[in-house]
């Protein structure tokens, strides 16, 4: 027969097994993914189910792969320095390495946990890649709407005294006596008019200019802009194709969306060389109409992905960089939303307007 201190010490014995299972439980059908990973052996020691979901693997896909796999090995380093420093928990923003998905974002959580002496480390990490798009998309359109303030508030004051000086320009280069120097004033009229069309674009960035929208198909426009960027096509050697299915009419402002689909057809015709294919197409999904522009350039450089559609960036050797800027702005003004994919094959760029 047991005595009263054996018998608590048995049912305190069995209580801590009872919550170690509880825990380990948790641990499984926790709604984060979740890891245990031995640093130095660069193993999983165990993960749950929502790290399997995360990742795209099955459980012994997983098992044939090392941690940094999901996180590269420059972070993973990172991560085994600062765990021989801190005992405390921490965060930190990494790319995720994610099946069939590219340009995933993750919040990593990592703690020290310590079992017999020696210490591992507990990963929990939360995608986060809708967050960080959000954020980005409103840091883009925060600078948007700060060039578009200094637009309307300087930009007539600019045009107006270069719309004098090259009306003085064009009646003294008329004078007979100014005749040896015609083409001196020629190439400063020419410049000046290169400044206005800057301007002119520039002008194009004010989010609360005023639209003319009425309810329209985008396949109407498209029809009308076609023979244009048709003949662009030709004219530079490239090809060019139009994929128009039937599309709900949405409120457009017809001009601004001309200027949004010669300025990407116009972009994807620069990045493709000679042959090249430029796919236009348009579809409705649910409850938007997606117009979509796809090129079979080089794609768009790693350094420069975060601040497309920002003013001034640009790849070309020639233009302000206002092109992309301008049809963001357009598309915050028929509140549509622009995404890309791109590679080394081409970019397509999606342009979703909700029905």
């Amino acid at each position: 027969m047991l005595g009263k201190d054996e018998e608590i010490y048995y049912e305190e014995e069995a209580d801590r097994q009872n919550c170690q299972k509880i825990l380990y439980h948790v641990f499984k059908r926790y709604r984060s993914a979740m890891c245990v990973v031995d640093l130095n052996a660069e193993r999983y020691i165990d993960f749950n189910e929502a790290f399997l979901k995360l990742t795209g693997l099955s459980e012994a896909e997983l098992l044939k792969k090392t941690p940094p796999w999901l996180i590269n090995q420059q972070i993973y380093e990172q991560i085994k320095e600062l765990f021989k420093q801190q005992d405390y928990p921490w965060d930190m923003e990494v790319d995720l390495r994610i099946r069939g998905r590219e340009n995933s974002k993750g919040l990593l959580i990592i703690s020290k946990i310590e079992v017999n002496g020696k210490n591992y480390a507990l990963f929990i990490i939360r995608e986060i890649t809708t967050r960080w798009q959000k954020e980005k998309e409103a840091l883009r359109l925060d600078r948007l709407n700060l060039v578009g303030q200094m637009a309307a508030a300087i930009g007539h004051e600019i045009r107006n005294p270069l719309t004098t000086v090259r009306g003085f320009l064009q009646l003294l280069s008329s004078k007979n006596k100014f005749l040896d120097y015609k083409k001196y004033f020629d190439l400063m009229i020419s410049e000046l008019d290169k400044a206005n069309s800057i301007i002119t674009e520039y002008l194009k960035l004010a989010i609360n200019k005023i639209v003319n929208k009425k309810n329209v198909s985008i396949n109407k426009i498209l029809y009308t802009v076609w023979p244009l960027l048709n003949a662009k096509a030709n004219d530079s050697g490239k090809r060019i194709e139009l994929l128009t299915n039937s599309v709900s009419e949405l409120s457009l402002d017809e001009s601004e969306i001309t200027q949004l689909i010669i300025n990407m057809a116009s972009n994807g015709l620069e990045a493709m060389d000679e042959g090249g294919l430029l796919t236009i197409k348009t579809y409705e999904e649910k409850d938007a109409v997606f117009l979509v522009i796809a090129d079979q350039g080089h794609g768009i450089d790693a350094a420069l992905i975060d601040m497309i559609g920002t003013p001034f960036v640009t790849t070309k050797s020639q233009g302000p960089g206002l092109g992309l800027a301008v049809c963001y702005s357009i598309a915050k003004r028929h509140k549509a939303i622009i995404t890309f994919d791109t590679s080394r094959k081409g970019t397509t760029f999606y342009v979703k307007f909700k029905i």
